[in-house]
């Protein structure tokens, strides 16, 4: 490793170490995910003929800002054909 090369070693270490700690908190720190709702988009009023009501339709959108990943693990039921979410 050249001198240069061991020069920006050092200076990107020196950087990023005393960020990681802000960013994922203490060793041993449990990582959460924190689901917010956005605001609703495509807000549109649609007329059902056949049961002479109107129907709000919209589109949503959820975001983690959290740390921690969502991990969600599906059971598939073949009996019923439904796929329950834990």
């Amino acid at each position: 490793m050249n001198n240069k090369t061991r020069l920006w070693s050092c200076a990107w270490i020196s950087f990023i170490c005393p960020v990681l700690p802000i960013l994922g908190g203490p060793v041993g720190t449990i990582h959460y995910p924190d689901l917010v709702t956005l605001p609703p988009s495509d807000i549109r009023i649609d007329y059902d003929p056949n049961t002479r009501r109107k129907l709000i339709r919209f589109s949503n959108s959820i975001v983690n800002l959290g740390e921690g990943p969502l991990e969600v693990a599906p059971r598939n039921n073949p009996n019923n054909g439904t796929t329950e979410a834990y």
